[in-house]
């Protein structure tokens, strides 16, 4: 006997409420007693009983939990088709299939959301690491040059700088200057 069946009988010609009864698990009533019932009990019956009836309903979900996965379990595997099975049956596999495309769709969104507000955050620090004035600039500013690399700013005129590079050299620069280079940016970022 496999466990997709009970008793020798295949799970997916049940309904959940079959198969809750069949695994000797109660199925709770909305109304097992009237208004007027819960109004006359004293605290300590009424607490008892919202306490029985709490776990009533939490191994009546549990149970068809369990049933809803086993009966997807046996669809992926192909034991039966949505065709051959009732109509409350196709519809908890109809539903089970919708929820899992539903949340594929939504892991699909958030990672696309995530992705592009990366890319936002990205371009904006790249942005932010232009140097496209000398106002913010002082002398002994180290600074990246794309033409020359890293290097310490020595003078600053008002159409270009004179940069002493890493490897000695002092050069005039006056574009293609950024704060950090490109790499250590997104290195930065962790993009």
């Amino acid at each position: 006997m496999s466990k997709y069946e009970i008793k020798g009988q295949p799970i997916w010609p049940m309904s959940a409420a079959q198969y809750q009864q069949s695994m000797g698990v109660h199925q709770p009533w909305i109304a097992e007693i009237s208004p007027h019932q819960m109004a006359m009990m004293v605290k300590r019956a009424r607490a008892e009983y919202d306490q029985k009836r709490r776990e009533e309903w939490a191994a009546s979900a549990a149970c068809k939990a369990e049933y809803a996965e086993l009966l997807m379990e046996a669809y992926d595997l192909g034991l039966f088709r949505r065709d051959e099975v009732g109509e409350d049956v196709r519809s908890a596999v109809n539903t089970a299939l919708y929820q899992s495309r539903r949340a594929s769709a939504v892991n699909t969104a958030l990672y696309q959301s995530r992705k592009a507000s990366a890319e936002v955050a990205k371009a904006e620090v790249l942005k932010a690491n232009e140097i496209r004035s000398f106002e913010g600039l002082k002398k002994g500013d180290r600074i990246f040059s794309v033409m020359y690399g890293y290097g310490i700013v020595e003078k600053i005129n008002r159409k270009s700088l004179v940069l002493k590079t890493d490897n000695g050299y002092s050069v005039k620069a006056s574009g293609g200057l950024q704060w950090k280079s490109y790499n250590d940016c997104v290195q930065g970022i962790g993009a």
